[in-house]
């Protein structure tokens, strides 16, 4: 989860945009009529996030209205009114390395609307409604809203993430190289605050995603390891998590990558010839001949 500036945008100025961009004349006088109750919603935002169960849509039993503030989405598309509008959300993710704060690895290309339009109508054009995201987390979230209990996803804009240890993967090398990642709640993070982490996590099946990431990960460095075996052991293999661990620091403690390469330095195993697993059988023996043999001659030689 990766926290983002809010976009610079004067979201009034949008509502108004849209609505006089609007074709039909009873749309836009329905819209101009609902104007000062959206402007209002837009005003209440932060206090809705915190307080959802208590908040409802401004065109909450209004079918007509909640349609015509749902008509002002098409006007984001490229070179429609407010195309500049969905350029400004996306770039926010620039901070991100353009890469999607739900999920920190797939490139955002979409905008999610965290209080979903469906529910929220008002909020369709509402800058700080709209995140930026990539194809799978924008599916997967859909039009997730906890109303009862209050429980929402992580707002890249608005929520402050723990500095705390949270995730922690878990390797393995019996017969494959195996990781797990797992959630933990720290002493001093309140169980409202996990419950939200976990429903984060759960929603976007994050877990998953991360063990099927970290095994293409690991794989795509199996040969490095090999190499950095054969010049010095499990104590060269540690050497490079260790540098690796470093390089994405800069990232945040629970980012999955850094969770990674502490479950690796973590495991003796996978350092002592356990990364061997990576390799396809037929390639093991061999590689592990090579190591033995060409730290034997160093040693030698030294």
């Amino acid at each position: 989860m990766t926290a983002l500036p809010r976009p610079v945008r004067n979201p009034i100025t949008d509502l108004d945009t849209a609505i006089a961009r609007r074709r039909q004349r009873d749309i836009r006088q329905l819209l101009q009529d609902a104007r000062a109750d959206v402007v209002s919603a837009y005003e209440q935002y932060e206090d809705i996030l915190r307080d959802i169960a208590n908040f409802d849509s401004v065109a909450a039993n209004q079918t007509e209205l909640a349609q015509a503030l749902l008509g002002n989405v098409p006007l984001m598309d490229s070179k429609r009114p407010l195309g500049s509008l969905r350029t400004a959300v996306l770039d926010a993710a620039e901070h991100g390395q353009f890469r999607c704060p739900l999920c920190e690895r797939a490139q955002v290309c979409a905008l999610d609307h965290f209080l979903p339009k469906e529910q929220y109508p008002e909020f369709s054009i509402f800058v700080d409604n709209l995140i930026p995201v990539c194809e799978r987390c924008n599916r997967l979230k859909g039009a997730e809203c906890d109303r009862q209990n209050g429980l929402l996803l992580f707002h890249a804009y608005f929520d402050d993430l723990p500095s705390e240890k949270i995730l922690v993967a878990t390797v393995q090398t019996d017969n494959v190289v195996t990781i797990t990642f797992e959630l933990q709640r720290p002493p001093d993070l309140s169980e409202a605050a996990f419950a939200r982490i976990e429903k984060h996590f759960t929603v976007l099946q994050l877990l998953e995603f991360y063990r099927k990431e970290a095994i293409a990960e690991v794989t795509d460095n199996a040969d490095s390891y090999v190499q950095a075996a054969q010049r010095s052991g499990a104590a060269g293999i540690q050497q490079m998590i260790g540098d690796q661990l470093a390089g994405t620091a800069w990232r945040g403690t629970n980012h999955w990558k850094n969770v990674l390469y502490r479950g690796l330095l973590d495991s003796a195993n996978f350092c002592e010839g356990g990364y061997l697993r990576l390799l396809p059988s037929s390639l093991r023996n061999r590689a592990a001949e090579i190591a033995t043999g060409r730290r034997t001659a160093h040693s030698g030689r030294s």
